[in-house]
């Protein structure tokens, strides 16, 4: 059976501007396809997933100069040499998506008979502790409540709820690492400039040679990109500390490829970056935390 034969245009079907004849491949004005017909199964594939996830790998590409050359991806864009990879935001897009979604595919399951043991346990005594970081503490002690460290506000609300319906409160609390995972996403987006914004302190130079903002912001996506790839080892528990040492190495010369700073320079300024990285997360887990105990 043969295949109906394409009429040859006379205008855009996107614009209306009139085509060449006989006409070129793509309109002059807009830059659609002049042959117009229905996608092939290929091609619909490919708008799918998206052009990055094509014939032509960019995306294979990119993930292996980003893990394999530390800081190369970024050195790139900024040198302009940009069409052979995925741009910066829509990689950072797709791989916290996706690792989320690992992430909350891992944590979805029930609880399991010995944690719902300790959980009767703790209501029984009414001995628990919703957060023990002294001097913050919150937490019910011999049906003694405690609240340090924290609000007046906020104590009168945690009293009124824990009182009220303590089951119910640790119930909660047990869901809050699935909480966390999907409110972590949105966090970590909005994060992300204050991130750029340490980078640009950090990466100050008196005679003004440094980078602009945006382009603090640039390696800022690529670093959290692989951030957010070492949390698939959360698979792998035994593989953690290995994640954490990989996430040293990779930020310390990451760093030196695009900032060209000494190794002392260098070592200092990825520490602190890990660390402030490590306290907004944390700190974002306890806010989740106090605040499941009040809503």
């Amino acid at each position: 059976m043969t295949a109906k034969a394409t009429p040859s245009l006379v205008h855009c079907p996107n614009c209306e501007a009139v085509l060449v004849q006989p006409p070129a491949p793509y309109c002059a004005q807009c830059g659609q396809e002049t042959r117009v017909r229905a996608p092939t199964l290929m091609e619909f594939l490919q708008q799918f997933g998206g052009a990055y996830i094509s014939t032509e790998g960019a995306l294979w590409r990119t993930l292996k100069l980003l893990l394999t050359r530390p800081g190369a991806l970024t050195a790139d864009y900024l040198r302009g040499k940009r069409r052979s990879h995925v741009l910066p935001l829509r990689l950072y897009l797709t791989i916290s998506v996706l690792t989320l979604a690992l992430l909350r595919l891992l944590g979805h399951a029930p609880f399991s008979e010995e944690s719902a043991e300790r959980t009767r346990q703790a209501l029984q005594t009414g001995s628990y502790s919703v957060v023990r970081i002294p001097p913050l503490v919150l937490g019910m002690e011999q049906r003694h409540f405690t609240c340090t460290a924290l609000p007046d506000w906020y104590c009168v609300r945690a009293r009124t709820r824990l009182e009220q319906d303590p089951g119910a409160v640790v119930q909660a609390l047990q869901a809050a690492p699935e909480q966390v995972i999907a409110s972590m996403g949105r966090a970590m987006f909005v994060l992300l400039p204050v991130f750029a914004l340490l980078l640009k302190l950090l990466q100050w130079r008196r005679d003004g040679s440094g980078l602009r903002y945006t382009e603090h912001l640039v390696f800022a996506l690529h670093l959290h990109c692989v951030w957010f790839l070492s949390l698939w080892l959360v698979a792998l528990p035994a593989l953690l500390p290995l994640g954490g040492l990989w996430n040293l190495g990779y930020t310390l010369l990451a760093l030196r490829r695009v900032y060209g700073r000494g190794w002392l320079g260098t070592a200092w300024r990825a520490t602190l970056l890990l660390l402030a990285q490590a306290v907004l997360l944390f700190g974002m887990f306890i806010l989740s935390i106090l605040w499941t105990v009040v809503s």
